[in-house]
């Protein structure tokens, strides 16, 4: 196994890691640094699995760092990064995000169409939902 940090890149994805070794200690560094989220700061190992977690659905490395978040032990995608996920994936039709009302009367509408599914599922959260 290499001992030196990957410097490969790709236009769309950033810096390569193509080696445990690789991973960890990229991971060391981010760990150390004010870029790391604060629940990753001084935690290497927590560093490594968020990011290779991401990397499974399609996630840079500092991507992951950024949209995973691990609740109750758990890995859990959030913000806009699940939504790219889902975007990304070829059983995605289309997405569409919408927002009716104003004031105390405002409700978002989300409407996902899956490829080969006949209808699309439509998901709304009004202001009355969130208080």
């Amino acid at each position: 196994m290499s001992t030196e940090l990957s410097t490969t890149t790709t236009p769309a994805r950033g810096l390569t890691l193509s080696t445990m070794e690789d991973a960890f200690r990229f991971s060391q560094m981010v760990a150390k640094s004010e870029f790391a989220p604060k629940d990753f700061r001084g935690k290497p190992e927590s560093c490594l699995l968020a990011i290779q977690h991401g990397s499974e659905i399609g996630l840079s490395p500092m991507q992951s760092l950024q949209n995973i978040a691990c609740i109750n032990g758990r890995p859990a995608i959030w913000g806009d990064a699940a939504l790219a996920v889902a975007m990304a994936s070829a059983v995605c039709e289309s997405v569409t995000e919408t927002i009716e009302g104003e004031g105390e009367q405002m409700v978002a509408i989300c409407t996902a169409k899956r490829r080969g599914y006949e209808r699309p599922t439509v998901a709304r959260f009004s202001v009355a939902a969130a208080t």
